[in-house]
């Protein structure tokens, strides 16, 4: 397994940071040039101005598209290989310096899972599915999660993902915790292996560069971000619970 770390061009302190957390990690790195949003030409390729605003209630951020689409980049690099599993990272993660036996130990479980998130922006309220090692479980997030910064997948989960996102509808990181709807499973490492605020690099989503507020107003937002979102959450907590019960039950009797 590899890690495809995404760094923009420009990011050279970042690059550097990350190679030498990986390095102390014992994780192999292939770079993956990120797509710069601030570049991408006008109308945007692959993505739909009208549902990002009808989904996420939000204008138009160019390096939103930047990090989705290399997200899908990385992806795409994989498949390229005879890997069975990709870990990719942004290069604002931090990497534990047990990652990656905790990953190895994840893989012999990779039956179970074709996302393996390792790190995250909100508590997601994990339930416990079984011990890793000592102080590490894999569990199913009940509850929405943010943040796309280290997860692994499988060629499964890459293949129908990059069908399935072709189009951005919503953030990558919104985009990819909907793992059901392309019928993929995720699990989650408790606590994360990896961590999204590490280093104290500057966001590269920086929309208070482009807008005031880049929230559209609330009397827009609400029709039709809410129902949306209702949806997710209700869907989200019936497939993972089956999941979980699933997955629980399975393992008690193996």
């Amino acid at each position: 397994m590899k890690a495809y770390l995404i760094n923009l061009d420009r990011a050279k302190d970042r690059l550097e940071t990350s190679r030498k957390t990986l390095q102390q990690a014992g994780i192999e790195m292939v770079r993956i040039e990120a797509v710069d949003g601030a570049l991408l030409e006008q109308p945007y390729k692959n993505y739909s101005q009208t549902l990002y605003r009808l989904f996420h209630g939000k204008k138009t951020i160019p390096s939103e598209l930047g990090c989705y689409f290399s997200h899908l980049k990385a992806m795409q690099k994989f498949l390229e290989t005879d890997d069975q599993y990709a870990l990719i990272l942004e290069d604002d993660i931090g990497a534990g310096a047990d990652s990656r036996e905790i990953i190895k130990a994840a893989t012999q479980f990779g039956g179970y899972w074709d996302i393996l998130r390792l790190s995250g922006l909100r508590n997601g309220h994990p339930w416990k599915v079984l011990e890793l090692k000592k102080g590490y479980h894999l569990c199913v997030n009940m509850a929405r999660q943010t943040g796309a910064g280290a997860y692994v997948v499988n060629r499964r989960a890459a293949k129908r993902m990059l069908k399935a996102m072709k189009t951005m509808k919503v953030p990558y990181d919104h985009a990819f915790d909907r793992e059901w709807f392309y019928g993929l499973k995720a699990l989650s490492v408790t606590p994360f292996p990896f961590d999204q605020r590490a280093f104290e690099h500057a966001s590269q989503i920086d929309a208070s560069k482009i807008y005031s507020s880049p929230k559209y107003p609330a009397w827009q937002r609400y029709w039709s971000v809410f129902p949306y979102r209702f949806v997710n959450e209700v869907s989200r907590f019936i497939f993972r619970l089956m999941q979980y019960l699933i997955t629980k039950s399975i393992l008690l009797f193996r």
